[in-house]
């Protein structure tokens, strides 16, 4: 099922038609990177993204082409950050960010040492 606000388009059917008839072949480790960034983007804003589905096509598709940035720079967000998000919430599965690549970018590891040193219930 899932929620649209967190799928790739790739499984939202929002992006433009392949040149090949064969049914698409989904990359389902992309399509969650997908909806990494979405989170990311949901967790530093509490908004989406994109707030209809038709922003989302008209970004997918060309006929919107600016990543909404401005909610990001409304939150303080810097552009590693920003940078980051949009490298996840790129529109073709295969210019994503990997896995591999999210978890060595410098933006995440710097958050993720400041991150660590949040008590948590079990601190002492």
């Amino acid at each position: 099922m899932g929620t649209w606000d967190y799928m790739a388009p790739e499984l939202l059917d929002v992006l433009p038609p392949a040149q090949s008839t064969r049914a698409p072949i989904i990359n389902y480790p992309l399509s969650d990177m997908w909806s990494l960034g979405a989170m990311v983007f949901r967790m530093l804003t509490g908004a989406s993204a994109f707030s209809a589905p038709g922003h989302l096509y008209r970004f997918c598709n060309g006929t919107e082409t600016l990543f909404p940035s401005t909610r990001l720079d409304d939150h303080g967000i810097s552009l590693a950050g920003q940078a980051f998000i949009q490298a996840l919430l790129m529109p073709q599965p295969a210019e994503r960010l990997k896995s591999t690549a999210a978890l060595t970018n410098p933006w995440v590891r710097a958050n993720a040492a400041a991150a660590a040193a949040i008590p948590t219930d079990e601190s002492e």
